[in-house]
């Protein structure tokens, strides 16, 4: 259970009896007053975007364009619509908690937006978009990135938001401000029976008005669900009442191995880019775990050995383009006071490669491999698969010897 207290405001925190009580104004409380409805809601979201933690949901989604408001869909008009520079689209509905009827249909409101986009193909969305936003452009959608500094060519983009819609592979935010319990407990019920190619997050806003200073937004991450294989969904005229079926001959697997979006976008991404390099790295993963080495993908691959389920020693990370970048092994051992571990271990891997070397920087933690002088990548390790292992077992040894034992 949650409960929501006062803040306190401190003009300084030295002196005594400083402390007043902050003037707190949660949207919820405004049963008659109009000035903050889900309109104006909507409003704050599309006009500051960053206050969505998408992020911190997956990692996929780091940063959110608005695109429009009251989008017309088949299943009614959704609130706020949002892409990424790389084509990932967020789906957003607002709701004030003081409305039960609300609270009741949300989920189901949402997937049934989620249905009608995977109905559709990239023309219809382009469609929608112009309804919505009074325009008659081309691409209304590849227009609202094209000032962004990393957005990816104009068909790569068609061609990821097509695949996107096609898998119906999307983020689904509920945004309200103040989610309740058994919102939450309906959301576990999704994830717990059910996969599919979406991912679910409850983010609840908080306001916070200080007289003669403005407001502060305050965003929470209540629930998200994850990515799994896909279900078929039944939703019944109540809106609480889910049903799923499983796809036949499903991999069962354990709530800690369930594939995120943001994982299953880098394993596609990499046998486009690099097709070689993900063969190696699919048949060098399993061999790594047996030794102790996990990874988990943000927008790249981070090789981790974490001994002690806390600290965590980075092996180096991959990107989508075969690159391995091994400057992060340095990081912790540095910060241990035992940093020639981590130039031990770099040096021996630069020594199992062909024409490899060891760089080192003015700066301590600047190092890494190279080969050729340009950035190790992952086709440099092929057959060398029992020296790569081997290294990194002896980095292991090193790590425990004089850091963990």
């Amino acid at each position: 259970m949650r409960i929501q207290t006062t803040p306190f405001f401190l003009s300084n925190p030295h002196d005594t009896d400083d402390a007043s009580a902050a003037n707190v104004k949660r949207l919820g409380q405004y049963q008659t007053n109009h000035e903050f409805d889900e309109d104006w809601l909507q409003d704050l979201i599309h006009t500051h975007p960053s206050l969505l933690p998408s992020r911190e949901i997956e990692p996929v989604y780091d940063r959110l364009i608005p695109v429009s408001r009251e989008l017309p869909c088949p299943s009614g008009y959704l609130d706020n619509l949002y892409v990424t520079p790389e084509g990932y689209l967020v789906l957003a509905e607002c709701k004030l908690w003081r409305n039960p009827e609300s609270r009741r249909k949300v989920i189901a409101q949402i997937m049934d937006y989620a249905k009608d986009f995977a109905g559709w193909d990239y023309d219809d969305l382009m469609m929608a978009i112009n309804q919505a936003n009074k325009t008659k452009l081309d691409n209304p959608l590849y227009e609202a990135v094209t000032n962004e500094s990393d957005v990816i060519d104009e068909i790569a983009f068609v061609d990821q938001v097509s695949k996107n819609l096609r898998l119906g592979r999307h983020m689904l935010l509920i945004v309200g401000d103040g989610i309740q319990e058994n919102m939450e407990s309906l959301t576990e019920h999704v994830q717990k029976h059910m996969g599919l190619h979406f991912t679910l997050g409850l983010i609840e806003i908080g306001l916070f008005e200080f007289e003669d200073k403005g407001m502060m937004v305050i965003p929470r991450v209540i629930a998200r669900t994850t990515l799994l294989e896909r279900a078929v969904i039944r939703i019944e005229q109540s809106g609480t009442d889910i049903q799923v079926s499983e796809p036949a001959q499903q991999t069962q697997k354990t709530s800690s191995s369930r594939t995120t979006l943001s994982e299953a976008a880098f394993f596609e991404k990499l046998p486009e880019n690099n097709p070689a390099g993900a063969i190696w790295l699919q048949n060098i993963l399993p061999q790594l775990a047996d030794i102790g080495i996990t990874y988990d993908v943000k927008k790249t691959l981070i090789l981790r050995y974490i001994p002690d389920g806390e600290t965590s020693f980075n092996l180096g990370y991959i990107e989508t383009n075969g690159r391995f970048q091994t400057g992060n092994a340095t990081w912790k051992p540095y910060e241990l006071g035992k940093i020639d571990l981590a130039y031990e271990y770099l040096q021996n891997f630069a020594d199992i490669l062909k024409n490899g070397s060891f760089v080192k920087n003015d700066k301590p933690t600047e190092c890494y491999v190279a080969v050729d002088g340009r950035t190790l990548n992952i086709s440099d390790i092929e057959g060398k698969d029992a020296e790569f292992i081997n290294v990194i077992s002896n980095y292991i040894t090193s790590l425990k010897k004089n850091l963990i034992d």
